[in-house]
């Protein structure tokens, strides 16, 4: 799984564009979900959480299509990403 952290500008410009052409894109590079969160104390920020390798991440990103997408939904620039694992969840 992958965590992505990044600044938008206008939030539905973002959702429209992450939902139709971004998600294709990034499925034809092996993501199969995405969890999306806003900052409340940052409206320009959105917090992704992937269903996705690394390995396929970087394919994706080396795309020449993808600044395209990424500029289509309003990203001020690249995610800042970290490579997460499920470990556990809890009610509390």
């Amino acid at each position: 799984m992958l965590l992505a952290r990044v600044t938008i500008g206008d939030f539905d410009r973002f959702w429209s564009t992450f939902t139709t052409a971004g998600a294709e894109h990034r499925r034809t590079y092996g993501s199969s979900g995405a969890r999306v969160f806003r900052n409340l104390d940052q409206p320009d920020e959105v917090i992704v959480l992937f269903d996705w390798s690394r390995d396929d991440y970087r394919r994706f990103m080396d795309d020449p299509e993808t600044p395209r997408v990424m500029a289509a939904a309003g990203l001020a620039g690249p995610p800042q990403t970290i490579e997460v694992e499920a470990v556990g969840e809890t009610d509390a």
